[in-house]
């Protein structure tokens, strides 16, 4: 059971956070059991925000990253920006973001639980916002809406980041969106593969 499995996986990193172990071991022997053994990496999240070395550098820029997931992209971001939110409709994923928050003392990562498409932030809060490929994926039947609140949120020159893996045709799709919406200079960067998706 999934589920049981991370309620025991939140105790072990609470407990070992607490105590200032190097929890890499730790983690690893938590991950081998059957329910958790092929989510490592979605869990761990690791170099989930690399993509942020193709932007310039706004070290004291405010970023909101939506369907932040597991929280490895916003723990990457909190190192290199002032200010960090992180918003998922899931409290259980929040809960761990902020076992990993607390443990890595990112006091500039702030977290929200919000309902799917809901961005509750003023107008033009943001240099940048950032989607991941599950939070595109979960907001396919919204994205025209979305991206009309996400130009709200964003402040005048500030970033987008939507993080998908299509084909060159959904690519060109893509494109059209984001220029209806009235993004310009829009930019498409294919991702290099890791050692680990061979």
């Amino acid at each position: 059971n999934t589920a049981a499995a991370l309620g025991e996986l939140f105790s072990l990193a609470r407990e070992l956070f607490r105590h200032g172990h190097d929890v890499s071991e730790d983690l690893t022997r938590a991950f081998s059991t059957d329910a958790l053994s092929d989510r490592r990496d979605e869990v761990l999240e690791v170099g989930a925000a690399d993509w942020t070395f193709l932007l310039p550098a706004h070290e004291s820029g405010a970023v909101l990253q939506v369907g932040s997931g597991w929280g490895g992209g916003v723990l990457e971001l909190s190192a290199r920006y002032s200010e960090v939110w992180s918003a998922d409709s899931s409290g259980d994923l929040l809960r761990w973001q902020g076992i990993r928050r607390d443990a890595a003392g990112a006091r500039n990562l702030h977290l929200i639980q919000v309902p799917p498409g809901l961005l509750p932030f003023p107008e033009g809060a943001f240099d940048l916002v950032s989607f991941p490929e599950r939070a595109v994926r979960a907001a396919q039947s919204g994205l025209p809406s979305l991206m009309k609140t996400t130009r709200r949120v964003l402040r005048p020159g500030g970033w987008l980041h939507v993080g998908v893996r299509r084909s060159l045709r959904a690519t060109a799709s893509w494109i059209r969106l984001f220029q209806h919406h009235g993004f310009s200079d829009v930019r498409v960067h294919w991702a290099i593969p890791s050692s680990g998706s061979f």
